[in-house]
């Protein structure tokens, strides 16, 4: 996360920009730069409307209340101001941290500014919205405001506050009906050699040298007997996501020992970690978090492509029966279905993919009514995975990741009719 920006002084334009394409503001019209021309009639009543709140302090409680609680529970002025404020201060703290992911040359010239930035007051940050004649202020303002709303609406959204709910129900499924039949556990080493460019297994570990990588997993033989036979097979590793506390793999060059472990992003944010479903509405014009549909994941790794397979049809008997999943993708048989992924996605990115919906009994304890939520699985083998991750390498999770943000959140969030044309061309190894 970047330091909080405590001078005043004017950013400096890098040279030479190449444009951006311009984002569809139809789902986020608050972030239209060009909102405040292109209906004065709606500016001129929020105007009116907001400082009717902020004359009258009773009025502006009231609106606090109704933002942030449910209708007749009332909270003191003090409390509604200090949440708002963490959500204000989280925008800020949005914006920061996708500073630091541009290019170079683009950071000093988009850090907020500096008065925006450090006020957390809904009344102040009104004041400097409709006070000021520099658009870029006005823009600042306008999507930091925005930014929070938005952060309050996937807060207060029930599929994403229920998740942790559903994880701890999707790990207790699979430890019945999966881990409960591991006859075997070891620990193995996979060593690659990456010099040349691609991933080759290295069989005598005595060789390693410069440019050889091991991973180390802890694999857990599971063998089950199920009508139609007996499935035998090896899961390297297995973890589970919900997408407000993840962010992906760590991987830093240079190492010859590494483990699959995730890493948490955006610290600086005070209400939990709601970044990654921020930006995923903002990447793919939702403005319903309820309309994401990846809250939660699980993720396989196996060594071969056929125990993709048989894991596949272990987890369909399992989990629910065929009829339970949906949007199967695999790229392992059929490279077409990469049309299917996400847009961002490279194209040699090899996964097995599908939703399953999971039926959960409630919480309201006997007569509770079931309902279903989903889950996104992904099988990986381990050469597909390590792909995925590693940083020279296209299909990398850093790089993928790393375009999702140049081409589908940055034309949001800093518009080229504010921030002048940036060069938001990829190219893989590009310094971060």
């Amino acid at each position: 996360m970047a330091d909080r920006i405590t001078t005043a002084s004017a950013p400096v334009r890098p040279p030479q920009p190449v444009a951006a394409t311009a984002p569809d503001y139809s789902a986020h019209p608050f972030l239209d730069p060009d909102l405040p021309r292109n209906d004065r009639a709606a500016l001129r009543s929020y105007a009116r409307l907001f400082r009717e709140y902020i004359r009258h302090g009773w009025r502006y409680q009231q609106m606090l209340n109704r933002l942030l609680h449910p209708l007749g529970r009332e909270h003191p002025p003090e409390v509604n101001e200090r949440i708002l404020a963490s959500y204000l201060h989280d925008a800020s703290a949005y914006v920061r941290d996708l500073v630091t992911l541009l290019p170079p040359e683009y950071r000093d010239h988009c850090r907020p500014d500096p008065e925006v930035e450090a006020s957390n007051d809904l009344r102040r940050l009104v004041e400097m919205l409709f006070a000021t004649r520099d658009h870029r202020r006005v823009f600042e303002v306008q999507r930091k405001l925005y930014l929070a709303k938005l952060l309050i609406q996937i807060d207060h959204t029930r599929v994403i506050q229920d998740g942790p709910r559903h994880r701890r129900y999707l790990l207790e499924l699979l430890d019945r009906e999966l881990w409960r039949h591991v006859v075997e556990q070891h620990d193995n080493e996979l060593c690659y050699d990456l010099s040349g460019g691609d991933l080759r297994l290295v069989e005598d570990v005595r060789a390693l040298r410069n440019g050889v990588e091991c991973w180390h997993f802890h694999v857990q033989r599971i063998v089950r007997d199920l009508p139609g036979g007996t499935y035998d097979l090896e899961i390297y590793h297995f973890d589970t996501r919900f997408k407000k506390e993840s962010a992906g793999y760590d991987y830093d060059t240079g190492r010859h020992d590494y483990e699959v472990d995730e890493r948490q992003r955006y610290p600086g944010m005070e209400r939990h970690r709601s970044a990654s479903i921020l930006s995923k509405m903002l990447r793919k014009g939702i403005n319903n978090p309820v309309d994401i549909t990846d809250i939660l994941g699980a993720k396989f790794i196996v060594r071969s492509e056929p125990e993709v397979y048989r894991l596949a049809d272990l987890l369909h008997q399992v989990l629910g029966g065929p009829f339970s999943f949906r949007n199967q993708v695999d790229t392992f048989r059929h490279p077409q279905d990469r049309s299917q992924l996400n847009r961002f996605s490279a194209e040699g990115f090899h996964v097995f993919k599908e939703d399953v919906d999971i039926l959960y009994p409630g919480d309201n304890g006997e007569g509770a009514q079931p309902y279903l939520f989903g889950v996104e699985l992904q099988i990986f083998t381990m050469e597909s995975f390590l792909a995925t991750v590693h940083s020279r390498d296209y299909r990398n999770h850093h790089e993928y990741k790393r375009r999702q943000f140049l081409l589908g959140v940055v034309p949001c969030v800093f518009p080229a009719k504010v921030f002048g044309p940036l060069d938001l061309r990829w190219e893989p190894g590009a310094p971060v």
